[in-house]
């Protein structure tokens, strides 16, 4: 690709000529894909985090402590955990060279966490957004290859068309997952469909944090016309964010599909690829 960006408020305007903007980001021992990331000029570490509804989740540290708070307001996880979080005032949000300005929603967490996240809010201020999980890098630009059949939403979380066993399917795209997760009551009603491996002590991630879970294989998965056989699912009880979310998907794609992949999004039209 050789497309240049310029950000004007919050946003990038793309023209011809110069390589695309780019930052490495890196997985840690634990499945998260980390960046280094910079908030008004302040270094920190972030989680790449699509499952993360704001632009970024700040960690509370002393360092954040002075910005300007706008608003409280409240998220819940698959795990059904209400967490309270401040909306500070971000004049800049970074990582490695794709920056956004004037930014929104940027929120300041009230428990601790391993990082900060940058959320769906950065994605969506990027507005054309390529994962390479073979380089490891977070590039801006538009969708690599043939784009996938089907449109993907973005409201609450990245929401993809698939098939399960040749039926469509909704499935959630969520960097912040370390394994693809299942809710356990759509696992039981498809029992042909997964193979139970064994139990799985409670989960520490963005979707499956302090929940039982059981680990299963899923056969006659397909996402883009490709099929993916005997795909490692966590299923766990989804019962809290689906009654407060009704199109919550059933099924959310976690990083051990991510993973030697290169996905990019569209956010102006909805077109996606997987390669």
């Amino acid at each position: 690709m050789t497309v240049r960006a310029v950000v004007i408020a919050g946003a990038l305007v793309v023209s011809t000529g110069v390589p695309a903007l780019a930052a490495p980001f890196m997985i840690d021992s634990k499945n998260a894909f980390v960046i280094a990331c910079k908030i008004d000029g302040m270094d920190e570490v972030c989680q790449l985090d699509s499952g993360d509804n704001a632009t970024a989740t700040l960690r509370p540290l002393p360092v954040f402590a002075a910005l300007p708070v706008i608003q409280t307001k409240r998220a819940m996880g698959v795990a059904g955990v209400v967490v309270t979080s401040d909306v500070v005032r971000v004049s800049a949000l970074s990582a490695g060279e794709l920056v956004l300005k004037d930014v929104s929603n940027v929120q300041r967490s009230s428990r601790p966490q391993a990082y900060s996240t940058l959320g769906l809010g950065f994605f969506r201020g990027l507005q054309t957004v390529i994962f390479d999980f073979r380089r490891f890098e977070l590039l801006r630009g538009p969708p690599e290859g043939p784009a996938c059949p089907g449109r993907f939403a973005a409201d609450e979380l990245i929401r993809l068309p698939a098939t399960l066993a040749g039926q469509p399917i909704t499935v959630g795209w969520d960097t912040g997952a370390s394994i693809t997760v299942a809710d356990a009551a759509y696992v039981a009603a498809h029992p042909s469909l997964f193979t139970y491996i064994k139990d799985m002590p409670p989960g520490d991630d963005s979707t499956s944090s302090g929940l039982h879970a059981r680990l299963y294989l899923m056969k006659a998965f397909a996402v883009c016309g490709r099929a993916i056989d005997s795909l490692p699912v966590v299923a766990v009880d989804m019962s809290a964010p689906k009654a407060e979310t009704p199109n919550f998907p059933d099924l959310i794609l976690g990083s051990n599909l991510m993973r030697g992949h290169v996905w990019s999004f569209d956010f102006r039209d909805g077109r996606w690829s997987f390669d």
